[in-house]
């Protein structure tokens, strides 16, 4: 039997991929919870960009000046505070 045997080696190599898996994640934690974040505030605002979109009175908006007209005031208050 030759050490280590190829069970060992499986295991031992799961486990190193998981560890880096694990110091990748940990080292990009940051930008990670800043995605979330963005995707969870999209979805937060969609039901008002779509409600802007249906009562507006240009014919076709785009979504961008809808997540602009509802992203303004916050933007002006980073400013200020800023």
């Amino acid at each position: 039997m030759a050490f280590p045997d190829r069970r060992t080696a499986n295991i031992l190599l799961t486990i190193l991929l998981f560890a880096g898996i694990g110091v990748v994640v940990y080292s990009a934690r940051r930008i990670i919870l800043i995605f979330v974040f963005a995707i969870l505030f999209t979805y937060l605002i969609d039901p008002v960009v779509k409600f802007l979109q249906r009562h507006s009175l240009v014919r076709n908006p785009d979504r961008a000046s809808g997540i602009q007209i509802c992203a303004g005031p916050g933007q002006e208050y980073g400013k200020t505070r800023g």
